[in-house]
C-alpha cells in the first residue's frame, strides 16, 4: 500500500512539473510575441530611413544636375529653392562649398 502511494505521488508530482513547464513555455512565448513584433518594427523603421535618404539623395542630385544644364553653375540648396527645382530644404542632405551631396548635420543617412 505504501508503495502505490509513493507511486501516486510521483505520478502527481511529475504531472504538475509537466504543467507547470508547459505554462512557463507559454509565458515565455507571451514575452517573446511583443519582442519579436517590435524588432520587426525597428527593422521596418531602418528600412523606411534608408529608402528616405536614397530617394531624397537622387532627388536633390537630380535638382542639382537640371540646375546646372539651365545656368551652368553648381548651385546652392536655397538657388534650387529660388528655381522651383525643390520645394523645400531637404532635413537629411545639404549641398557643401564645393557642390557635393553631404549628410546634413544630424542626420542618419551616411
Amino acid at each position: 500500500m505504501r508503495l502505490a502511494l509513493t507511486a501516486l505521488l510521483v505520478v502527481c508530482v511529475s504531472t504538475a512539473c509537466g504543467q507547470a513547464q508547459e505554462a512557463t513555455s507559454e509565458v515565455a512565448k507571451a514575452i517573446d510575441a511583443p519582442i519579436a513584433a517590435a524588432d520587426q518594427g525597428i527593422q521596418g523603421i531602418d528600412a523606411a530611413q534608408s529608402f528616405t535618404c536614397t530617394t531624397d539623395r537622387s532627388t536633390i542630385q537630380t535638382a542639382m544636375d537640371a540646375y546646372f544644364a539651365l545656368e551652368g553653375s553648381t548651385p546652392t540648396e536655397s538657388q534650387l529653392l529660388e528655381s522651383g527645382l525643390i520645394r523645400s530644404v531637404f532635413k537629411t542632405w545639404d549641398i557643401d562649398a564645393a557642390g557635393n551631396v553631404v549628410p546634413a548635420p544630424g542626420s542618419p543617412c551616411t
